[in-house]
């Protein structure tokens, strides 16, 4: 009872212990990692040289018409990309950059969380550690749901906009 009210006093007086802080960072520092490996991501997967899906108004000859071969990864490469100067060997190089960030931004978060968990009070408070390819590849699978959805979303917006009056 004696905790809970030097919280309350602490909470009303615009002060936090360390370790809610030391946990705020933590989320933060996550969320800010995931978004930056999600901005390459994104950019990666909007440039001419990886197109996504074809945009359902489009039809299937016209969008493979467009693709003119398959890089050393095996994505599709569009004759726009191959006259620009879009290098793949950039794009990868690129990737390559986020994820090393990425895996260097967990790490740290890591670290964060083995000291978060010595300050809090109790154990069922603990923060397990991240682990790096599980999260990377967590990432990316959401990255990839994210992208469906939006595409749906998109789909079906156009597919109402096309009918009829009644």
């Amino acid at each position: 009872a004696g905790m809970s009210v030097a919280n309350r006093i602490m909470k009303n007086a615009g002060c936090a212990p360390a370790w809610v802080e030391s946990g705020k960072r933590i989320r933060t520092a996550h969320r800010e990692a995931r978004a930056a490996l999600f901005e390459v991501w994104l950019d990666q997967m909007h440039s001419s040289a990886y197109p996504t899906a074809p945009h359902p108004a489009a039809t299937t000859q016209a969008a493979t018409a467009q693709v003119t071969r398959l890089d050393a990864a095996g994505r599709p490469v569009t004759a726009a990309a191959a006259a620009a100067s879009v290098s793949p060997e950039a794009s990868v190089d690129a990737w390559r950059e986020a994820v090393a960030a990425f895996e260097a931004s967990i790490r740290g978060v890591n670290k964060e969380i083995a000291q978060f968990n010595l300050l809090v009070p109790t154990a069922w408070q603990q923060i397990p550690h991240y682990r790096i390819q599980q999260e990377l590849q967590r990432s990316v699978e959401h990255f990839h749901d994210c992208l469906a959805s939006e595409e749906h979303r998109r789909s079906v917006h156009a597919h109402t906009n096309t009918w009829p009056n009644v």
